[in-house]
């Protein structure tokens, strides 16, 4: 579980911000977008809270992540941890949403 927190929040940091060149390769990866969803809603909070940090950074000011991220379910899916997560997690679930 820690490795799959540190890299979601990897993900985030690289992302983060106007970092274009990151979140290119985020909407090109097949593989990318769907990691950062597979543990949406199996998780622990803290892996919940990172990858809708991850979320988040990855969809900021990026159509293209945003379209992917909607695509796969997650709006849905951030519904979900907005229902059932703590407050850190809740915030996290927010934010991600508030960048669709």
């Amino acid at each position: 579980e820690k490795t799959r927190i540190h890299s979601a929040l990897c993900v985030a940091n690289a992302c983060r911000g106007h970092r274009y060149a990151a979140k290119a390769v985020m909407a090109e990866s097949r593989e990318g977008m769907h990691s950062l969803l597979r543990g949406l809603l199996t998780g622990s909070r803290a892996e919940q809270a990172a990858l809708c940090e991850g979320l988040a950074s990855v969809c900021e000011n990026s159509a293209a992540n945003s379209t992917s991220a909607q695509k796969k379910g997650a709006v849905g899916m951030l519904l979900f941890v907005l229902g059932v997560g703590d407050g850190p997690t809740k915030a996290s679930a927010a934010l991600a949403l508030a960048h669709m």
